[in-house]
């Protein structure tokens, strides 16, 4: 059978493999990953091609792999016949979110493989949706971000690194006067996630 998965990309150069999503190309780290979710037969010809990083046609996602062995999975929590990814993001890549696939077309875009969804029963939070724009990602990177800002400026705990491009336009010698700033913007990027 020949199938095209529009989602997926090969790279010439090293060999690696990529699913669109999330605004970039995220590396799929390897073949047991990649047969926990896709049908059987995948071959670089049946995804789009590009030479080299630099030739890529979105961003490499570099930091936001696939997370290892994930799967596609079904829950108790959802008895509608919803189907998840198993996810990390790249803040907290030992938590484990449920993304869920949108619908039918965008499994068969991805190259998802509809009998290799499983039955999850370990705890896990549910996640944005998957998406090939980064609205999604963005909105909950967002949100986990100033909320960690509050945290750290006005509660004094621990800071994420990852957020330090968001730290940059919070001083910390002046860190109570962004209390009601960074209120705003999680109520903001919370009704943004809770929109999805």
């Amino acid at each position: 059978m020949s199938i095209t998965m529009t989602d997926l990309y090969y790279q010439e150069d090293n060999g690696a493999c990529y699913v669109h999503l999330d605004g970039g190309l995220r590396h799929l780290p390897n073949p047991g990953t990649m047969n926990n979710l896709f049908h059987t037969g995948i071959a670089p010809e049946n995804c789009n091609q590009f030479k080299n990083a630099e030739s890529a046609p979105f961003p490499i996602l570099n930091c936001f792999p696939i997370m290892n062995n994930a799967q596609l999975v079904n829950t108790p929590s959802h008895p509608d016949g919803s189907i998840f990814l198993t996810d990390a993001y790249p803040w907290d890549p030992d938590t484990v979110v449920l993304r869920h696939v949108i619908n039918p077309a965008q499994m068969d875009r991805i190259g998802f493989d509809w009998s290799n969804e499983v039955d999850y029963s370990g705890n896990a939070q549910v996640g944005v949706p998957l998406s090939i724009d980064s609205a999604n990602y963005q909105a909950a990177q967002h949100l986990a971000g100033f909320s960690v800002l509050y945290d750290h400026l006005i509660l004094k705990k621990p800071f994420n690194a990852f957020f330090n491009y968001l730290a940059q336009s919070f001083p910390a010698q002046s860190s109570m006067l962004y209390k009601s700033e960074l209120k705003s913007l999680i109520v903001k990027y919370q009704a943004a996630v809770n929109a999805l």
